[in-house]
């Protein structure tokens, strides 16, 4: 029996054993995590800090740069309407005379047309006057062969 209990103490001791090394390395890896943590962390901020710095830095010179770019962009989009708007004055002023001479052209054959219809007018009213002078001639006719037959048939017919 004294194996066996040899053998007992022995698995008791190992477990011992491996409690107490297993307390140290989780002691060990803790110390060694927290001392990590300081010196990567402060090296990790210091270097973070610094390229924090950095890309403010580009991004500053980058937004600087942009900014120029920008305002030669608006520059040259100005001179390009201004000219385009020189253009388009132009092409309107040839335009509106264009326009002048066309509607000139229109109005002379307008005035040529009412002066045709003016002298139809005159013309119509000339042929007017003359038919109611005629139509006036021949009613004072015909009213004076009325009366002398008026007289005739008052005087007994004979007239002479």
């Amino acid at each position: 029996m004294a194996p066996a209990f040899e053998q007992s103490m022995l698995d008791d001791f190992r477990r011992q054993l491996r409690a107490e090394l297993r307390e140290d390395i989780a002691s060990s890896a803790s110390e060694l995590q927290q001392r990590l943590r300081q010196e990567f962390g402060q090296e990790l901020r210091q270097g973070l800090s610094g390229m924090a710095a950095q890309f403010r830095q580009e991004m500053s010179g980058m937004a600087g740069g942009l900014r120029e770019e920008m305002f030669g962009m608006a520059a040259e989009l100005r001179r390009e309407m201004s000219g385009m708007a020189a253009e388009l004055r132009q092409e309107i002023v040839a335009s509106a005379s264009e326009t002048r001479r066309h509607l000139d052209v229109v109005a002379e054959g307008l005035d040529a047309k009412i002066r045709l219809v003016s002298e139809g007018v005159v013309s119509v009213d000339q042929k007017l006057d003359r038919f109611r002078d005629e139509v006036r001639e021949e009613f004072a006719r015909v009213d004076r062969r009325l009366l002398r037959l008026e007289a005739r048939v008052v005087t007994g017919g004979d007239g002479s």
